[in-house]
């Protein structure tokens, strides 16, 4: 019963015991005698001892807690009598329970009970920094969701605020669309000149000025109005292959790329398949093939006349002459159609050069002539502002131009005006 006189083993004989416990843990008896089981297990390690002092019990009925030293015994009695001990004696039974379960034995001292105390109030600071902690973190809570709160309600102050700003806005654009605002009078004190006002200011333009070489340009436009005709003086049409059929304006961006004047290009058509067309003045097609051939391309030899060229299925069954005249027709519908999209005075040269290409007829011709100076997207006007006159001398203008039988050569004029090109 004096657990107080026992010694505790080293790590040595710790060692010694579990492997030996190993050995004869199922020739050992319970130690409580309760149960017949021969069977022990280990139940962990005595608190508080050093080095670890290992507690057993029985696998049966989970009872005894057998110390280290009263395993020691046991084991020692069962290897130096040979056979297995059939019941443990009271003294080995009688430790064990004072030492496991007696509150009063010098196991518990004072030590062991400061101990206690400490951790337990160790526990009781760590609780109650969490409970700080936690109340914290409660009040920010509380402080984030206000702060959400009032972000809400400022976006929506800001968001009211825009549209009032948006239809202030609107509702100045429409005021000074319909009442522009007046600047106010000079008042000049002490002078004679007092009724000055800013009524009349010069009205800037709209539009920006020129780049240096778009005024070249337009000198070199206006200059050669000033200059005869030169033997080649005419118009051509340069045809480029093409891939895709462009829409115009994407087109003119592209030769503009390239360095090319746009002023140049008087009209764009797709005649054909795979074919684009630029009319151009003949004095320009060696600049303009310079340029292209800086890029590898190169015109393609094109008859827009060659019945080989009308693509529509139901022409493919008519006889070689009839599909000769339908080309021709295309032909002209794309020159007349071309020449409402060029601005006078340059039409009326074209106009002439169709004419003597066969493009156009002399009615068209006259029509052309006597026309004023209209938008491309009033083509009716040409004909309301033509007159018929007998005298067709008033329309002639050149040697080289033939009427419809083709018998005597005249020159045209238009009434009141030479539109030379």
């Amino acid at each position: 019963m004096g657990k107080q006189s026992q010694s505790l083993l080293t790590a040595e004989e710790v060692i010694k015991l579990n492997n030996d416990f190993k050995k004869h843990r199922l020739s050992i008896p319970c130690p409580t005698g309760t149960c017949k089981a021969t069977s022990m297990a280990p139940n962990g390690f005595a608190p508080h001892q050093q080095p670890k002092q290992p507690r057993f019990k029985c696998r049966t009925c989970s009872k005894g807690n057998v110390t280290a030293t009263t395993m020691q015994k046991m084991i020692t009695r069962i290897t130096s009598g040979g056979q297995q001990q059939q019941s443990p004696p009271e003294d080995l039974e009688m430790e064990q329970e004072t030492t496991e379960h007696d509150p009063f034995s010098p196991q518990f001292s004072d030590n062991t009970l400061n101990y206690i105390i400490n951790e337990l109030n160790s526990q009781k600071e760590q609780i109650q920094r969490h409970e700080s902690v936690f109340e914290e973190l409660r009040q920010t809570k509380e402080k984030l969701e206000e702060a959400n709160r009032r972000i809400n309600e400022l976006e929506q102050i800001e968001q009211k605020l825009r549209q009032q700003l948006e239809e202030k806005e609107q509702q100045r654009e429409q005021h000074n669309t319909n009442f522009p605002p007046l600047q106010p009078t000079l008042q000049v004190e002490n002078k004679q000149n007092s009724l000055a006002s800013n009524w009349a200011h010069h009205i800037r333009s709209k539009h920006p000025k020129p780049s240096p070489e778009t005024q070249k340009k337009r000198l070199e436009a206006a200059a050669r109005v000033f200059q005869r005709p030169t033997e080649t003086h005419g118009f051509q049409y340069v045809y480029l292959p093409s891939r895709a059929r462009i829409p115009v304006g994407k087109m003119r961006g592209t030769l503009r790329r390239f360095g090319i004047d746009n002023s140049r290009i008087l009209d764009i058509q797709y005649p054909a398949r795979q074919t684009i067309g630029l009319l151009i003045h003949n004095d320009y097609a060696p600049i303009l093939f310079e340029q292209l051939a800086e890029h590898n391309i190169h015109p393609v030899t094109f008859d827009p006349s060659d019945p080989k060229n009308i693509h529509d299925q139901k022409y493919e069954n008519e006889p070689l002459l009839k599909r000769q005249e339908i080309a021709h027709e295309l032909q002209c519908t794309r020159a007349k159609r071309a020449i409402t999209f060029i601005r006078p005075p340059i039409k009326f040269a074209v106009a002439r050069d169709f004419h003597t290409k066969g493009w156009i007829s002399v009615d068209d011709l006259k029509a052309i002539l006597a026309t004023k100076w209209v938008h491309r997207d009033e083509p009716e006007e040409l004909a309301k502002n033509f007159h018929s006159d007998n005298e067709i001398d008033d329309f002639m203008e050149t040697e080289h131009q033939t009427n419809d039988k083709g018998k005597n050569k005249r020159t045209y004029s238009e009434r009141g005006t030479s539109p030379t090109i």
